[in-house]
């Protein structure tokens, strides 16, 4: 191999029809996946989208795992027949625990290549270089790629196929606003039906039906957060004593709420201080800083009066908590998704 871009290719490729020229893009960001253990709905993303993005708010998934089986494995299982070449997946661990770290691109390239049969000899060091080696290695093949748990456009960029003919799904906290695409699907928090019949399954629907006032309530205590919902269920399995409007009054103060919601290794503090600790330092203070008001809705005046900055930088402040998936995307209902979590303040995470 001589000391330019690596020209390598799969060793069998297949003749096709030629495929059309344009890239295009669809976006997965935080879709409401848990209504009646309904696929999917990729609608166009079927045909003719290259990048599909999933964005989830923190705790609205049960665990990383149930993000996989739930939405990401089941959409690329349906989409697999429609790409021959192979279904790849790599998680970029940017929400990692346990001493994970995230993966930088250079990495990925490097096992995506070796995926496809690269040997190590032949596979570079550079990022420049694996990109290269990559696009020519793609550019005509048709494969389904699954990246999940991402952080950024500049970590899912270089691992974009070159051909027109795959797609890329990514699943991550953030909307990814940098990266083009044709449709974007955002996972929400339950409804309150969906978030009450998760809990009867939970708890058991004899035990849930004796107190429905109670369960009602749960719900809405744990704003429809299936992680919230999960521990909440947790904690009732394991005190079979307790019943639901104990739990309740237990969680009824907005100081209690969050200690509450936690069981074993898994808690709701948890889940969104692992995106908390990916903002700037002038996100962080707007989260805690929006915390702490003394409303669940708010307009622009009250959020740039809060934060001490001109309407305009304020404004930016949230936009950037929205692209987090930290902040609802109505400004209007902004510190909805925060009632209750405003633990979350400058006496813990600063």
């Amino acid at each position: 191999m001589d000391g330019g871009t690596p020209q390598w290719r799969p060793q069998r490729r297949r003749q096709r029809e030629p495929q059309p020229q344009r890239l295009r893009i669809a976006v997965l960001g935080p879709v409401r996946a848990w209504r009646d253990g309904t696929p999917l709905d990729l609608g166009p993303v079927r045909r003719q989208a290259v990048l599909s993005v999933l964005v989830l708010r923190p705790g609205v998934l049960v665990s990383h795992e149930q993000l996989l089986d739930a939405l990401v494995v089941r959409a690329a299982q349906s989409l697999r027949a429609h790409y021959p070449d192979g279904c790849l997946f790599v998680d970029l661990c940017a929400h990692s625990t346990g001493g994970r770290h995230k993966l930088a691109p250079q990495r990925v390239l490097r096992r995506l290549l070796r995926s496809l049969g690269a040997a190590d000899s032949e596979v570079p060091n550079d990022l420049d270089e694996l990109t290269a080696a990559w696009r020519a290695a793609t550019s005509s093949l048709r494969l389904l790629l699954v990246l999940d748990d991402a952080l950024g456009t500049r970590q899912i960029r270089p691992l974009l196929p070159a051909g027109p003919g795959s797609l890329v799904i990514v699943a991550g906290r953030r909307r990814l606003p940098g990266l083009d695409a044709d449709r974007r699907v955002t996972l929400e928090p339950l409804e309150t039906g969906a978030a009450v019949s998760l809990l009867r399954h939970i708890v058991g629907e004899d035990r849930a039906d004796r107190e429905p006032d109670a369960t009602h309530e749960l719900a809405r205590l744990c704003d429809g957060l299936p992680l919230a919902l999960r521990i909440a269920g947790t904690r009732l399995q394991t005190r079979p004593a307790w019943t639901l409007a104990y739990l309740v009054d237990r969680m009824a103060g907005d100081e209690h709420r969050l200690g509450e919601l936690s069981a074993g290794d898994r808690s709701v503090e948890a889940a969104f201080r692992l995106s908390y600790d990916q903002l700037t330092p002038e996100q962080q203070r707007g989260f805690r800083t929006l915390g702490v008001a003394p409303t669940v809705e708010f307009d622009l005046l009250l959020a740039a009066a809060m934060l001490d900055r001109p309407s305009r930088e304020a404004e930016r402040t949230l936009e950037s908590l929205v692209d987090t998936s930290l902040l609802p995307a109505e400004r209007e209902q902004a510190l909805a998704g925060l009632d209750g979590l405003d633990g979350l303040d400058e006496c813990e995470v600063s």
